[in-house]
């Protein structure tokens, strides 16, 4: 990596070291150039000149919530390429833009990796990071960029998004360290592998439904319409995943006719640049009875009370 994380970085230092100018010519917070995206941000926005703007940029543990640029939506370019993983993207943070008149220099957060975008948010929307290169241990640098908190959270509807665990002992997750690449190729592959093992159990009428509804596939099991869940993760194990507050509730609301197809053990290769996936386990849970499932909140919509100016 070309800049290391905990250090600072003026946009001039990195314009020579990315080798792209437009990095110290631009003001905006994100710039982007052959497929690499930088993200500029100073997380105490209380002295912008434009008071009705409220942006949510903050650490959550290894999670960092962003809002885009106010012109920005959900298939804007630049957001598009973030979502589908086309660019590799790195955090470059401060909390304050200046101090007693001088220009503060970014600290460098390392690489993020694409986690979820809030369908309801738009200019600005709402998107969820993994920091890649969080410290356990961090500088005193860092140590003060992951504990800032906003004095003043503005209202924006956040679809709750949970880590699912199962109760049985801790162990690996989701592949959550995986690029954006790296994690399309693992989830289109676990879509195929359930594809496969709803025919193998004899369900028809196999329909992909994923892309407007929060659920993976509709099927016809023992002549009874059955909702299903997908996900993949290249842990043998695999115990831990991430979904959506609408996801969740739907599985709730509908249990005793949804199910999950959890596909653990997905083999990664990249033969010159070009990623697959094999292998995998398959499990095929049905019914899924969510309660036997534990369910950790990471994020919350969060608004300001009544009455509080």
């Amino acid at each position: 990596m070309l800049v290391t994380v905990g250090d600072s970085y003026t946009r001039k230092s990195l314009a020579v070291l990315f080798q792209n100018p437009n990095i110290e010519k631009s003001r905006e917070g994100i710039v982007s150039r052959n497929g690499q995206c930088l993200l500029f941000v100073t997380l105490d926005k209380t002295k912008q000149p434009n008071k009705t703007l409220h942006y949510n940029d903050f650490f959550q543990k290894d999670l960092f919530h962003w809002d885009s640029q106010n012109s920005q939506h959900a298939d804007t370019p630049a957001i598009k390429n973030i979502r589908n993983g086309n660019v590799e993207i790195f955090l470059f943070a401060r909390i304050q833009a200046k101090i007693k008149g001088d220009t503060q220099p970014f600290i460098c957060c390392g690489k993020l990796q694409f986690i979820s975008l809030d369908i309801n948010t738009k200019n600005p929307v709402h998107i969820i990071y993994q920091a890649l290169d969080y410290q356990t241990d961090p500088n005193q640098q860092l140590k003060s960029l992951y504990e800032w908190e906003p004095q003043v959270l503005s209202t924006y509807k956040l679809e709750t998004n949970q880590i699912i665990k199962t109760p049985r002992a801790k162990s690996s997750g989701q592949g959550f360290g995986l690029t954006g690449p790296e994690r399309k190729v693992v989830d289109l592959y676990a879509m195929s592998v359930a594809f496969n093992e709803l025919r193998t159990i004899g369900a028809t009428q196999i329909a992909n439904v994923s892309m407007n509804e929060p659920r993976d596939y509709t099927a016809e099991i023992r002549n009874e319409v059955w909702s299903i869940e997908v996900k993949g993760t290249t842990s043998s194990i695999g115990e831990s995943f991430f979904a959506t507050k609408n996801e969740k509730v739907f599985h709730e609301i509908n249990f005793g006719k949804t199910g999950l197809i959890f596909v653990t053990d997905i083999k990664l290769s990249n033969i010159d640049g070009k990623l697959s996936a094999s292998g995998g386990k398959a499990e095929v849970i049905l019914p899924w009875d969510t309660s036997e499932w534990e369910f950790e909140p990471i994020t919350y919509k969060v608004s300001k009370k009544f009455g509080i100016r």
